[in-house]
């Protein structure tokens, strides 16, 4: 992973500032490559570490830690001035830091993260048409090396944390919204993913907060638990409402629709109902001719602790009652989970 960092930045290498945290990148990379050598894995393990790497890993960590605080700094300047539009690098540097292994580098991933959350609120000020243009002058720079924006962020929609979780949708939803497509998935099944994702991210929340408000503990600490959970479930939900009105205005109104009628809450609502809504909605726009694609993030959702797997095993059951069952693929995942639904 990291060393997809260091091949992106070769590319990019315009400044001192930008040319340090390469090469320090490359070699945080460099000691990754070769703990995967010493595991039959083929996976870094990172615990593995002798006690001068783990020196050169911790120095590197702070090298990088100080850029991209200063790079927060230049996007205020920049955003003030009116030019942020004019400096994409500060965006891409902070997008290079995502390739670090998640679990390792939190406090590393999350600044990247703040970063380019920062500079998108940034860019929101200007002119667009001029973001767009801008970051359009290095996709031909990054094509060998960059997949894309969305696959950077899977280990942070899902794992590591509920801010990280948090910051990672809105940077995607924001980059949906703002940047061009390729930046952030070139490929043809982008934005499925994303609304996969973010159906798995919206009633995992939903869900979780109508079990606190069934919950017969009367307590100041649950109350404040629950706003702040129904404060970022609100944010969520327009960011996500806006991508879905830009990318697909007419397929997802029914969805538009659950949405506004969440945030309004001037009715009592079944979860279970909405779910099932948004699930055939989706299946009329990419049911069946994806149903790999969904099929493949099924498997992985399976795995996710915390709710959402729950939320994946209902959503599965909708997709098998609506035509799942006569496909190979889905029913040879159906056998694995079915009874759990």
């Amino acid at each position: 992973m990291l060393k997809s960092s260091s091949s992106s930045l070769e590319e990019l290498c315009t400044d001192e500032l930008t040319i340090r945290l390469s090469d320090h990148i490359t070699i945080l990379a460099t000691l990754e490559s070769n703990l995967k050598i010493k595991t039959s894995t083929g996976t870094a393990s990172w615990d593995l570490l002798s006690e001068q790497d783990q020196t050169t890993k911790n120095d590197g960590e702070k090298v990088l830690t100080s850029i991209l605080r200063l790079h927060s700094t230049l996007i205020d300047v920049h955003t003030e001035s009116g030019h942020i539009h004019e400096y994409p690098i500060l965006f891409w540097t902070s997008i290079s830091i995502l390739n670090v292994p998640c679990d390792i580098f939190p406090n590393l991933y999350e600044l990247a993260l703040d970063n380019c959350c920062q500079y998108l609120r940034g860019v929101r000020q200007g002119n667009l048409n001029n973001l767009q243009s801008s970051f359009h002058e290095y996709l031909p720079k990054l094509k060998r090396s960059f997949r894309g924006l969305q696959p950077l962020l899977l280990q942070g929609l899902f794992g590591n944390g509920k801010i990280i979780q948090q910051k990672s949708f809105e940077l995607l939803l924001s980059s949906w919204e703002l940047l061009p497509e390729a930046v952030v998935d070139p490929s043809t099944c982008g934005l499925l993913y994303t609304t996969l994702y973010s159906i798995t991210y919206l009633f995992t929340m939903l869900y979780e907060i109508f079990k606190m408000a069934k919950s017969k503990t009367d307590s100041t600490e649950l109350e404040s638990i629950m706003f702040s959970l129904q404060e970022r479930l609100h944010s969520f939900i327009f960011a996500f409402r806006q991508v879905l009105y830009l990318k697909k205005p007419t397929e997802f109104k029914q969805t538009c629709d659950v949405l506004t009628q969440i945030l309004d809450g001037d009715a009592p609502i079944d979860p279970d109902l909405l779910l099932q809504t948004c699930i055939i909605e989706f299946s009329k726009n990419w049911f069946p001719d994806t149903i790999h694609n969904i099929v493949d993030w099924l498997v992985v959702g399976i795995k996710i602790p915390d709710g959402a797997q729950d939320v994946v095993l209902k959503m599965t059951r909708i997709f098998w009652e609506i035509g799942g069952y006569k496909n190979n693929s889905f029913k040879s995942f159906i056998k694995v989970c079915i009874n759990k639904v």
